[in-house]
């Protein structure tokens, strides 16, 4: 099948190259990978393309989910869903033109200002509280913050104090957040690659509500430069122990590092081979993996890998077990032809129709669109049209 793709990349490669003529084009060499390139999505003013869904956030009983993407023209927009009406989606722009680099990697959180219930609350609630992370466009080793908050009687969104901060990260490289309640206040960690390859953290309200770090995650192995992170929060919101897992890809290898409040950083037993990617202007994009947990707040944390490989199909992998791969499908159909994922789930549900992936296809190969699933395939809908660059 990837011999049949590589085929039809030449094949659009030599149409084109008849019709703009010799001087106009060169051939490129093939290469074992996709071509990474915005899409137009429903909603969005004509003339903007989105790159894939970086980020994703699913309310505690899983009756909304937001996602996050940035934009041709350097915009930041959140997409959301509603399980009252599961087959709409509605787009707001969280940031304006010229914020975001090109393809930038997103992190978001979000949590309850009067409870210490994690998310329970409503995105329109005064107390809700949110938090979108990405490189900036004018000068990409420079993180910006966006900040979902109470304004009076509205929620609006503002810059955050961490805007503006060279942290001197590869911006190629996932970045990744989470966000509990400990000693009367909320902490966040944000955590990036440096340029030597090692998964760095920032924190925030651990004694106050500043930035502080970075500080190196020794226990983990060099993060492949171009890959994502997951970090993953397994105790409740409000709880005193706090115990999370980083998934990071090392050697070919999806790979995992522990924390817990007691004990501190261990490097994990997890170990899967991914190896798909993307490309964008010569520069690999991947390997496209996320994960999302289940259960957290009945302490059953249950937590699932998921990823992409490099003939497109989508796979889960259960954690920490490992083992055999299982192939998603709707029916008797894969979902097949994906190029990038992110995932996400509701901490108070164990029920996989809580869990929401996202998926993006390749528009060489004839498939434009960005696609919806929920975790038990209930939800499986197309949100966005082909729009390339």
């Amino acid at each position: 099948m990837a011999n049949i793709r590589s085929f039809s990349l030449w094949v659009t490669y030599l149409i084109s190259f008849l019709v703009v003529g010799i001087s106009a084009l060169a051939l490129p060499q093939p290469v074992p990978g996709a071509h990474l390139e915005p899409r137009q999505l429903s909603g969005l003013p004509t003339g903007e393309s989105a790159y894939p869904i970086k980020a994703v956030l699913v309310s505690t009983n899983g009756n909304y989910v937001k996602f996050f993407f940035s934009t041709n023209n350097g915009k930041v927009y959140m997409g959301t869903w509603e399980k009252a009406a599961s087959t709409s989606y509605t787009f707001e722009e969280i940031a304006p033109a010229n914020s975001a680099k090109a393809n930038t990697p997103i992190s978001a959180i979000m949590f309850d200002l009067s409870t210490t219930t994690g998310t329970e609350l409503a995105w329109t609630n005064t107390n809700k509280q949110a938090r979108v992370f990405f490189y900036n466009q004018a000068s990409t080793s420079i993180l910006t913050e966006r900040v979902w908050s109470v304004s009076g009687s509205s929620n609006v969104w503002s810059s955050g104090s961490l805007s503006g901060k060279s942290i001197s990260g590869i911006t190629t490289a996932g970045i990744d957040a989470y966000v509990y309640w400990r000693n009367g206040r909320y902490n966040i960690k944000l955590y990036y690659t440096n340029g030597i390859n090692n998964i760095l953290e920032l924190s925030f309200g651990v004694s106050s509500y500043v930035w502080t770090g970075p500080g190196t995650i020794t226990a983990a192995s060099t993060q492949t430069s171009d890959a994502p992170l997951s970090f993953e929060l397994l105790t409740p919101f409000n709880t005193g122990s706090v115990v999370f897992r980083n998934f990071y890809h090392n050697s070919g290898n999806v790979k995992d590092v522990k924390f817990d409040s007691v004990n501190g950083w261990s490097a994990g037993t997890f170990s899967v081979a991914v190896s798909g990617f993307l490309l964008l202007s010569g520069q690999l994009m991947g390997p496209p993996f996320s994960t999302y947990v289940l259960g957290i707040d009945t302490l059953s944390p249950v937590v699932t890998m998921v990823y992409c490989d490099t003939v497109y199909d989508v796979y889960t992998v259960p954690y920490p077990a490992g083992g055999t791969a299982t192939l998603l499908t709707t029916g008797t159909s894969k979902l097949g032809n994906s190029q990038y994922v992110a995932a996400a789930g509701a901490s108070n549900s164990v029920s996989t129709a809580d869990a929401h992936i996202f998926t993006w296809g390749d528009s060489f190969q004839g498939f434009v669109d960005f696609i919806h699933y929920s975790g038990d395939m209930s939800v499986a809908n197309s949100i966005g049209l082909d729009s390339a660059l």
